[in-house]
């Protein structure tokens, strides 16, 4: 099994931050379209990266089913990412909530990153 429970952990903390984002918006700013759509898809894409961590934890797959699924996780990331960058443009969600985002969204990535070659390596 390649994803460890601190990984899995780690994940829960970053979607749990992520999917309140609805809940910071600025009182004074109202929501545009586009602003709306960045947000759902940010959240849309935490639920996903949580899912599918937690079948790659789960599932009795083999290692080159579960290195693609740590590669998704790494493209999710990646996309989460670029929706806070694009949530921090717009200036319509509180700028401190973005700050913690994006150094928990970094924490995460750094993790994912620092365990990846391992997980490549076993599968050579």
């Amino acid at each position: 099994m390649l994803v460890s429970e601190k990984l899995y952990k780690e994940t829960l903390t970053l979607c749990a931050i992520t999917e309140r984002i609805n809940f910071t918006q600025e009182p004074q700013r109202t929501p545009n379209a586009l602003t709306s759509e960045i947000t759902h898809q940010l959240i849309e894409d935490s639920i996903l990266l949580k899912n599918s961590m937690y079948s790659a934890l789960t599932e009795q797959a083999s290692l080159s089913k579960h290195y693609s699924i740590l590669r998704f996780a790494l493209i999710l990331a990646k996309n989460l990412q670029s929706y806070i960058k694009g949530l921090e443009r717009d200036h319509s969600v509180n700028k401190e909530y973005l700050k913690v985002s994006r150094r928990a969204l970094r924490l995460y990535r750094r993790l994912l990153l620092s365990n990846y070659n391992q997980w490549k390596v076993q599968l050579n």
